[in-house]
């Protein structure tokens, strides 16, 4: 009897009333307005079954569930493995969206790793997709914008690939001495003068091969001394391995880079605007994003590792017509991507460019007015010449082809009448005649664009610009403290990017509804 009074009490003491208060349904508890009910409002139009890879082994956790946990996290700036998976512990939302399941952070990386990966592109697109047809969004205007951001790398870990190319080429002249050595040493014969590794390794064998069989021996260590061979051939040997050292560094830098960093390799050495480290500008590891925005929701992306954004535009807007068959018809973008290539391709593609080009601020500067012989002011045309502010004569001389994607010809004019000429020094500071390159087709290009931005319309969409495609990089990098990745690996990355703007956009759904109900 004792013991079952003991039993008795135990029990009472462990029992609780509040274990009562929990609502058998969840969604009884949150609130009508959460965020919860627009993300689910959404995905049910969405089939996220077609993304999903057959699983083997143990079956796990549901990866329906995982996806919409993993993109609803996203949406309300859960970054972190670790803080879903204590979310999804003691946050009704996410237990409501788990079933009450409790997945751990490494089960969530498994999942984004072998569910997402490669998926995640066509998921930003069909859930884009259903928000601008539930919105009613403007899809004929891009506006678009590019920034840098930090790698998940250590910035001191840099590799520049012209400190390479000038260490190859000190070596490749060492080990030809070395080679030239061994061979008058040792009586082979190197052969051609290509200095593959494949190549500089079968003559390495070759020449201690020799050593082996002639019995010259090889030793290290301190009171040792080394034959004159052995000490060639060490010689030879560094400088092979500085060379494999080297090539390898310029084969990861590739064509378009001119760097890299040794903890991220897709990571290129980028000049930031800010630097938390010290507040200077230094260069960091990073990637260019690019992003277009129509009405207000990110419409395309796109990651890169361009240190400008002169050249992103083209393939963005590539990329843009891959993703929805059709390109927008008016894209707005700043004086970064104003060149002549973007201006022939927009022209070409029938999308009306209202893109500022690289003095189009500063050219209303009354100070740019009055610098009469800058380039832009000096000729003009009188009676089929052109002139330059005092009157004198600019002859035409030669044609000249730019390097560009398309054809781009400049012409070539010089004035003969330097030398008498008053204003010389105002006017340049060559000791031969002054001469001005004038790219008749470009200049057409930027005239066409200025007339374009400075009208109503083209002041309005500049006006727009700023608010929706630098806004979207303010309210990632500011109010969502976003700023620095936190994968590694340029496909890693890239995945990360899309659940970011997947969660972007499905918050600014959230409030565009909100607003609706609100006024």
């Amino acid at each position: 009897m004792q013991a079952c009074s003991n039993y008795t009490q135990t029990n009472h003491l462990d029992y609780s009333v509040e274990q009562l208060r929990l609502p058998l349904d969840l969604s009884v508890a949150i609130d009508k307005y959460d965020p919860l009910w627009s993300f689910l409002e959404v995905i049910k139009e969405v089939n996220l079954k077609k993304y999903l890879k057959p699983h083997r082994g143990n079956q796990g956790h549901n990866s329906l569930m995982m996806m919409k946990v993993v993109l609803f996290a996203y949406m309300n700036q859960v970054y972190s493995l670790r803080q879903m998976e204590e979310r999804c512990r003691n946050d009704i939302r996410f237990l409501y969206l788990s079933e009450e399941e409790r997945p751990s952070h490494m089960a969530f990386q498994r999942f984004i790793n072998n569910q997402l990966k490669g998926n995640i592109s066509d998921i930003f697109t069909e859930i884009t997709e259903t928000i601008f047809e539930k919105t009613n969004a403007d899809t004929r205007i891009l506006y678009l914008d590019g920034t840098m951001m930090e790698a998940n790398a250590n910035k001191f870990t840099f590799v520049w690939k012209k400190t390479a190319e000038k260490s190859l080429a000190k070596s490749i002249c060492r080990i030809k001495e070395s080679i030239a050595l061994l061979e008058s040493e040792t009586g082979l014969k190197y052969g051609s003068d290509d200095l593959t590794p494949d190549k500089l390794r079968s003559f390495s064998f070759s020449v201690y091969q020799y050593c082996s069989e002639n019995k010259i021996p090889f030793v290290y260590g301190k009171g040792k001394r080394k034959t004159v061979i052995q000490r060639v051939y060490d010689e030879f040997r560094k400088h092979m391995e500085k060379i494999e050292e080297c090539s390898e560094k310029i084969e990861i830098c590739g064509e378009d880079r001119n760097s890299y960093s040794k903890t991220d390799h897709d990571a290129t050495m980028m000049h930031m605007k800010y630097d938390y480290y010290m507040n200077t500008g230094v260069f960091k590891p990073g990637y260019n994003i690019q992003l277009g925005e129509s009405d207000e929701f990110i419409r395309h992306i796109r990651l890169g590792n361009d240190r400008t954004d002169t050249k992103t535009f083209i393939p963005f807007m590539e990329g843009y017509r891959k993703r929805y068959d059709e390109l927008p018809g008016i894209t707005v973008a700043d004086a970064g991507y104003g060149s002549y290539d973007n201006y022939m391709w927009c022209l070409i593609n029938g999308v009306d460019a209202y893109i500022k080009y690289g003095l189009y601020e500063k050219e209303k500067t009354a100070k740019f007015q009055k610098q009469k012989f800058r380039k832009e002011n000096l000729l003009h045309e009188e009676n089929g010449k052109l002139l330059c502010p005092k009157g004198r004569e600019f002859i035409y001389l030669y044609d000249k082809n730019q390097k560009s994607k398309y054809e781009n010809i400049v012409q070539v004019w010089e004035c003969k009448s330097c030398n008498r000429c008053p204003f010389r020094k105002e006017c340049t500071k060559s000791k031969k005649n002054r001469r001005v390159q004038i790219n008749v087709c470009g200049d057409e290009l930027k005239r066409a664009a200025k007339e374009r931005l400075d009208n109503p319309a083209g002041k309005q969409l500049r006006e727009q610009r700023c608010i929706q495609a630098e806004g979207v990089f303010g309210v990632i990098k500011t109010d969502w403290n976003y700023v620095r990745f936190h994968r590694r690996g340029f496909e890693n990355v890239e995945n990360e990017l899309y659940l970011i703007c997947t969660g972007f956009n499905l918050m600014k759904y959230h409030y565009k509804k909100l607003r609706k109900i609100m006024s």
